[in-house]
């Protein structure tokens, strides 16, 4: 079902809302109720994830990545190729 509503806007906004359904062949009806719905629909939120202790105490032990810089390591490999 649907119903009006009149909605005051700057004459600017007004304008450029309309250019703007213009280019992408809808209306500025359309507009405000696609607006309306985004903020009013009520989404699921994502459940959080419990972090457990154990978790949390061995969080940042496996450090992965080389010890070495990208200098040494193009060194070290440049030496077993030429020698």
């Amino acid at each position: 079902m649907t119903a009006k509503l009149t909605l005051a806007f700057d004459e600017k906004v007004i304008r450029k809302a309309k250019q703007y359904a213009s280019r992408h062949h809808t209306s500025v009806s359309s507009l405000v109720e696609n607006f309306l719905k985004s903020i009013t629909d009520e989404k699921p939120k994502k459940k959080e994830i419990e972090i457990t202790p154990l978790a949390k105490s061995i969080a940042g032990v496996a450090k992965g990545g080389s010890p070495l810089t990208d200098d040494e390591i193009f060194y070290y490999e440049a030496l077993k190729k030429h020698g």
